[in-house]
């Protein structure tokens, strides 16, 4: 019986100078790229604006604690633009990359663009949601295609508090004061 291999040999594929039987190296496994990696911080940030232009929706400005709620959304969108930046300059080393970085991109089209025509098109692109996924031919492109669906729903989630309509304002006490507040995006 051939001597034990200890862990580190295991992984990396290098065997001991008495292990003969093992002639081929173990295949390098999938490595996550830095789009992958970095991508959930995206999300977060995303999740973090929306939150912010919740706290805005259907007030009209003119009392202090709006104007720290402006600003809190300001300092939010700045950061998801930040993180925009960084994963638009990340080098792309798989397929999965390029697919997020499309739903980045819609992001970063829609949160820059002033064009009313030009938002409900990418919302429409975003609504088609087919063609920011991944083939659902495995276990990886399974748990991206969630992240990204994730992302095409806080999209949505963005745009609906901007038309002043979110689903979820009446349970948070905000339709009564109107719903066409101040957004970042729209201030």
């Amino acid at each position: 019986m051939p001597p034990r291999r200890t862990y580190l040999e295991a992984v990396t594929g290098h065997c001991n100078e008495e292990d003969t039987h093992m002639t081929k190296p173990f295949p390098k496994a999938f490595s996550f790229s830095l789009i992958v990696i970095r991508f959930p911080h995206f999300l977060s940030s995303v999740a973090a604006l929306v939150s912010a232009e919740r706290d805005l929706g259907g007030y009209c400005g003119g009392d202090p604690a709006v104007d720290v709620w402006i600003r809190d959304a300001e300092v939010e969108l700045q950061y998801v633009l930040d993180e925009i930046c960084v994963l638009s300059e990340l080098p792309v080393r798989h397929d999965a990359d390029a697919y997020l970085l499309r739903v980045v991109k819609l992001f970063r089209m829609m949160l820059l663009s002033d064009n009313p025509v030009q938002v409900s098109y990418l919302r429409k692109l975003a609504r088609a949601s087919g063609r920011f996924l991944l083939p659902w031919d495995n276990p990886l492109h399974f748990r991206l295609n969630r992240m990204i669906v994730t992302a095409l729903e806080q999209f949505e989630a963005l745009l609906l508090i901007d038309d002043g309509a979110e689903s979820g304002a009446d349970a948070d006490g905000l339709a009564a004061h109107g719903g066409d507040g101040p957004s970042v995006k729209s201030a």
